[in-house]
């Protein structure tokens, strides 16, 4: 979820008009009109109070109180009449619909406002429902005015990026969500590649989601730019994506490796977590918040959009070889690239691709399944339109530089600091890659190789110097460092950053190819 600094000298048509004089976007005038829609709505936002939220009880006792508070059965339907319509925006791939979101989305400042991509949105609303409804006794309304109050605890301005409806189980529940929040004073925006009709067409049950359609037709002005011919994100050009985006180039695949990411091949492990499992990555430079991927690991295996958002939240550089030409023979790893990429592009994570084909030519759209040609596999075909498109736009200097602004510092930046202004929050935070609130083995030998690097010039470190800083810094025995054991140990320190050399040697040999040159381990990992 993004909550963006608002330039708030702009509105969004004056910030629009701004970015084509400065060249970075074509005067198109399909766009003009949609941000003329997005111009009436920021005005009327101006002058919009949204009632207060609603906020969740947290602990025990509170089931009629909160029922009595939410309203159940008191239904608003005087609330259309003064909540601001919000903006629909549909059309094909690359016609600009998420960056005129965005420019709207930076231009409000007066409302509380969340942009978060469809898939996320609906991970979060089932997540949400199953643990309410444990506590709610199975009561489904309760459950649904209870997500509708936490979502709306993150700004009354609901903006979701790429609303698809594929899933019935999204479609079962949208028109009793939606409802709720409009009742409650939500204003919504989206962008679709669906007209609001075409949601959801031929979809299983498709009766009990077409009540949802009139809602949001009501509720969102409709605009569509699929009159605009041109795909933006191509126009940028596959001179720049080649840097990130490497096809049967194995030599400079490896250059970019170790440009990006020093010690990808030393099979540091890790787990992250995801919505209720623990996700592996077998290879990881957990200083360089930098992971590697083989196709099949990801997109083979039973792997879903929550555990590529885990990943996308505990790196900033993932490496993903062996990309096969995709077609609908494979359906479901066909769809696991779409959901890794879209996921991947959302948290503006840096993809470094090798695969057998140009983004463009990896999908092979004349190979369908058994009695193919169906619907279904239109709706994956445009799809991996949009798949396509992504790819080239996530190689560009625009896509990057944002990818760079979004990352966290890194633990080696951070302890460059002056003992001044040395921040052993930050530093932890740095350091706890998989954000458990614990420091496992792998992470801190990649602590100590960053002191290693500072001190000695190289990365290479021994098995015993990170069973060192372990002992010296786990004070319970329990095999992990926690923030406080870290703040503990670093303000008992009489030498101040001085601590340092107490975890590296400086002799050489150490046993076992350690040593200030020799070899050793970069992200050992203890499982």
């Amino acid at each position: 979820m993004r909550r963006l600094a608002a330039k708030r000298w702009l509105s969004p048509l004056g910030a629009y008009e701004r970015l084509v004089a400065q060249r970075e976007l074509r005067r198109d005038p399909v766009q003009y009109g949609v941000m003329h829609e997005f111009e009436r709505l920021h005005q009327e936002l101006l002058t919009y109070e949204p009632p207060p939220p609603v906020r969740n009880p947290l602990s025990g006792g509170w089931l009629s109180s909160f029922a009595e508070r939410v309203g159940l059965g008191t239904r608003r339907e005087d609330a259309y009449s003064y909540v601001p319509r919000g903006v629909y925006v549909w059309g094909g791939v690359g016609s600009g619909k998420t960056r005129m979101m965005d420019v709207f989305f930076d231009a409000v400042s007066r409302v509380g406002k969340q942009r978060v991509h469809y898939d996320e949105f609906m991970l979060s609303v089932h997540r949400g429902l199953h643990e309410a409804k444990q506590s709610l006794a199975g009561d489904g309304r309760l459950a649904m005015q209870f997500v509708a109050n936490r979502i709306l605890e993150n700004g009354a301005l609901l903006c979701l990026d790429e609303f698809q409806v594929v899933d019935v189980a999204d479609a079962l529940v949208l028109k009793a969500l939606f409802e709720a929040l409009f009742e409650k004073g939500a204003v919504f925006v989206a962008t679709s590649n669906r007209a609001p009709r075409m949601l959801y067409h031929n979809g299983i049950q498709r009766q009990l989601f077409e009540p949802f359609i009139p809602l949001l037709e009501r509720r969102c002005a409709v605009a569509s730019v699929e009159a605009s011919s041109t795909d933006y994100r191509l126009e940028i050009g596959s001179g720049e994506t080649a840097r990130v985006y490497f096809v049967d180039d194995r030599e400079s695949w490896e250059a970019c490796k170790r440009r990006l990411a020093k010690k990808l091949d030393d099979h540091a492990k890790l787990r992250v977590r995801g919505t209720s499992r623990l996700v592996d990555v077998p290879r990881c430079d957990l200083a360089a918040r930098a992971c590697l991927f083989d196709f099949d690991e990801l997109c083979g295996s039973t792997v879903g959009a929550a555990d590529y958002l885990a990943i996308s939240a505990a790196f900033g550089v993932v490496f993903l070889d062996k990309i096969p030409l995709l077609d609908l023979s494979d359906l479901n790893r066909t769809r696991r690239f779409i959901t890794l990429v879209d996921a991947l592009y959302e948290s503006r994570v840096v993809l470094v691709a090798h695969a057998e084909a140009p983004p463009t030519r990896l999908f092979v759209q004349d190979k369908l399944r058994p009695g193919g040609g169906n619907k279904t596999d239109r709706d994956e075909a445009f799809a991996f339109d949009r798949t396509a498109s992504r790819l080239v736009e996530m190689g560009s200097s625009d896509y990057l530089r944002r990818s760079r602004a979004r990352r966290p510092p890194l633990a080696i930046d951070v302890l460059r600091a002056p003992e001044e202004n040395f921040d052993i929050d930050k530093l932890f935070a740095a350091l706890d890659v998989d954000d458990s609130g614990f420091l496992d083995y792998s992470e801190l030998a990649a602590l100590v190789a960053d002191v290693s690097e500072l001190k000695r010039g190289h990365r290479n470190v021994a098995t015993q110097e990170v069973d060192l800083a372990l002992s010296a810094l786990d004070t319970n025995n329990d095999g992990l460092v926690s923030r406080d054991e870290l703040r503990h140990y670093l303000l008992g320190r009489p030498d101040g950053l001085g601590y340092f050399d107490d975890f590296i040697f400086y002799a050489t040999p150490l046993p076992n190819g350690g040593g200030g040159g020799g070899g050793g381990t970069n992200g050992a990992s203890q499982q």
